[in-house]
């Protein structure tokens, strides 16, 4: 049984060329999600775990990019995940075997808050997230379009080596940094920023 599943699962990662590419498998699945989320009745309203769960029931029943790959097993979403030892949890992680977890921070912002970094971020640079990974993500829930630039000079200064100001796969509010972990080692970290107009009124499909 175990030989079988072992090469049912060499069969669907053959569909993948790289590690990069179902990485941004999970990104492109959060983004197509976004579109949907955003159209939720009283989104805005909602505090930011019961808008992380609105992301994982589209990304789970809806999300047609990310479908095959949880079909298959090639890519595990687990809201919430708690680290017993640490007494974490991280919001969402995409588990994808043999090569990492994804591992996402949400925060609902109404402004530039220092929380992003001090009760988001520095969980990425203490290690209490993502401890032997060299990828992880940000993922801010914003009822204001200037947070993104007022948050990328705050991110700029912590603990930061170097901010690539460059989007994640073309989503225009997104950027890319680069920090030095407590034990030294260096993490990429995206910063994805999904705006939701307090005004917005539109049924789900």
């Amino acid at each position: 049984m175990d030989k079988e599943f072992h090469q049912q699962l060499e069969q669907s990662y053959s569909r993948y060329k790289s590690a990069k590419e179902i990485k941004d498998l999970c990104y492109r699945a959060l983004i197509d999600s976004y579109r949907r989320v955003k159209d939720v009745v009283g989104i805005a309203k909602l505090d930011e775990n019961n808008i992380r769960n609105q992301f994982i029931i589209d990304l789970e029943t809806k999300n047609e990019i990310v479908g095959h790959a949880l079909e298959n097993h090639i890519i595990r979403i687990i809201p919430e995940s708690c680290d017993l030892v640490k007494r974490k949890r991280p919001d969402i992680v995409f588990f994808i075997p043999h090569i990492c977890d994804l591992t996402f921070e949400c925060k609902k912002l109404t402004s530039d808050e220092d929380r992003y970094l001090n009760d988001g971020l520095i969980r990425f640079i203490r290690l209490d997230y993502a401890e032997k990974e060299d990828e992880a993500g940000m993922i801010g829930f914003i009822l204001d379009s200037s947070i993104p630039s007022k948050l990328k000079k705050k991110v700029s200064s912590f603990h930061c080596i170097r901010l690539i100001d460059k989007p994640v796969l073309d989503f225009l509010n997104s950027f890319w940094s680069k920090h030095t972990c407590q034990n030294s080692k260096q993490i990429l970290i995206s910063h994805l920023f999904f705006y939701f107009s307090k005004n917005k009124h539109t049924i789900l499909d």
